[in-house]
Parts: C-alpha cells; sequence; structure tokens
C-alpha cells in the first residue's frame, strides 16, 4: 500500500467537520500532545513519521465520561518496549492487516486494552497494483475519498470548507511509548484488510478499514461497551460504498511536495501545464 494521506484542515476546523459527520450528542475536544516537539501540519502529502489527527475515547483519561477526543499522533506505531530513538525500532508501522491482530505480539497487547483509534482524513492515495517491473514512477496513483455533497470538488478548495467536507474515516491501533527521560509520543497504526470482491479490488488486493458511518465509528471508539470480539466483527464488512475516486500524477511520490497538485485529477493538471505553455 502506499502510505500517503491529505489532511488539510486545522484542528478546530477538523472539530468542526467530525462533529458535523458524527453523532451531534458527542463532544468534540482537540487534545494538544507534547510528541516531543513534533507538531501536526495540514498538507495535501502526509508520510509516515508525520503527526496526523486521530480520534480517542476519552473514557482512556476520564473513565466517568464519553465524548470524542482528537488527538495528534505520530504515523507508526511504536514498540512499548523499544528502547533509544524513537523513529528507529526498525519495524514497518504504517499499517497492520486486521485479520492478524490476535497472533499479533505487537498490536496485540494495545487492542486487547481497548486502544481503539479512528484516522480522519480527507483522502489517501494508493498505487494500482500493476506487474512488479513496471517502474514506480510509471505505476497510476489514485486519489481515494468520501463521496461529497453536489457541487463539492475535493481537489478544489474553493467549492467547499470545512462545514461541507465529508471526511473518511479509517480504524487504527494506537499506544503511548515513554522514552529514557520520561516524554511521551501518542503513536498508532493503521489497519488494514482484503480487499477481495470489494469496490476497490480493481486497484490494490489491500485497502485501509474505512468506517464509513457514525454508527461504526461510535461502536468501534467505545472499549467499555464494545469488547474485542465484537469490534472485530464491527470492522469485518465487506464492502464500501460511498468512496470516490480519481487517478493523479506522480508528485505526490515526493514526501517534501505538500502543494495542491498532490490531490488534483491528472487531467487537471495537464491542463494547467497547457495554460501555462500557452501564456510563454
Amino acid at each position: 500500500m502506499l502510505a500517503r494521506i491529505c489532511m488539510t484542515l486545522q484542528p478546530a476546523e477538523i472539530c468542526w467537520a467530525v462533529s458535523d459527520s458524527n453523532d451531534p450528542r458527542v463532544k468534540i475536544e482537540f487534545v494538544k500532545e507534547e510528541n516531543l516537539g513534533l507538531k501536526y501540519r495540514p498538507s495535501y502529502n502526509i508520510s509516515p513519521g508525520e503527526i496526523v489527527p486521530i480520534i480517542i475515547s476519552s473514557q482512556h483519561f476520564d473513565a466517568d465520561n464519553f465524548f470524542y477526543t482528537i488527538h495528534p499522533a505520530l504515523w507508526g506505531f511504536i514498540p512499548r518496549w523499544h528502547k533509544g530513538i524513537y523513529n528507529e525500532h526498525g519495524f514497518n508501522t504504517t499499517n497492520f492487516s486486521s485479520e492478524k491482530m490476535n497472533v499479533s505480539r505487537m498490536y496485540k497487547p494495545a487492542f486487547l486494552k481497548g486502544q481503539r483509534c479512528v484516522l480522519v482524513v480527507e483522502g489517501y492515495y494508493e498505487h494500482k497494483r500493476v506487474p512488479y517491473n513496471l517502474p514506480v514512477k510509471e505505476r497510476p496513483i489514485y486519489y481515494i475519498y468520501a463521496k461529497q455533497q453536489k457541487g463539492v470538488k475535493i481537489f478544489d478548495k474553493s467549492t467547499w470548507n470545512y462545514r461541507d467536507i465529508n471526511l473518511l474515516y479509517i480504524a487504527g491501533i494506537f499506544d503511548i511509548w515513554t522514552d529514557d527521560t520520561g516524554e511521551e509520543i501518542l503513536s498508532f497504526t493503521m489497519l488494514s484488510m482484503d480487499s477481495e470482491n470489494d469496490v476497490l479490488s480493481w486497484l490494490h488486493p489491500r485497502r485501509p478499514v474505512i468506517l464509513e458511518s457514525a454508527y461504526q465509528i461510535y461502536r468501534w471508539l467505545n472499549f467499555n461497551e464494545i469488547e474485542e470480539m465484537r469490534a472485530m466483527q464491527l470492522i469485518k464488512h465487506p464492502n464500501v460504498n460511498s468512496i470516490e475516486w480519481h487517478k493523479v500524477s506522480d508528485c505526490v511520490l515526493n514526501a517534501s511536495n505538500k502543494d495542491s497538485k498532490c490531490n488534483k485529477p491528472i487531467e487537471t493538471i495537464k491542463y494547467e501545464h497547457k495554460s501555462d505553455d500557452n501564456e510563454d
């Protein structure tokens, strides 16, 4: 899977967008995290190792009250037993197969403690699975996102604001890692699943575990009411219906490229280039 996502909203805007998309009775709060000084930076092209917003149940911190808390977290789960520099544990923890949760030495302990989270994004990027002898830059890349209201173009922010947009919600597992000095980092992994017989099976054999409804999000986060086995059944739903996609350019492959061309349809970029040439 191509590990790239898009999230351009500011913290306050994320809270608004999430509250509009979920149960209006659920309080939304953006919680500041130190994370060794690492900060969430909105971008059209976010890679593993960067800070992104995830939703967690407040009951992990306040057992008597349930509401959603949005935290900036490191994309890439840090094993609790790791010693040393946070990003030098040597494991690829960007995503993990949900089907293997019950046998995972790394993720199962956090899962059994109810440490379920939801990654909230505007969309994610994925390579189309093609023969491996095809160079990376020649493999088609698609931007996957939630279906939007009429008139909203996800790639054109002049057509929407944070009150209008439908976000994408992806199941994950989080943990809190502590370094030798006692400083903490909140980190997570994104869960993936088999896409066979799925609306995205043409694209890639794996896809993120997408939670489509407020009900699914609530049950995934509410670890006190929904125990582990029921939570696993929840994310085994076979298909997703409320998503769209379009082909994008390979500029997203460069992690330092953060501009708005990343999620634009490739035809739009070609047209812009052609217009620029005509002006010359």
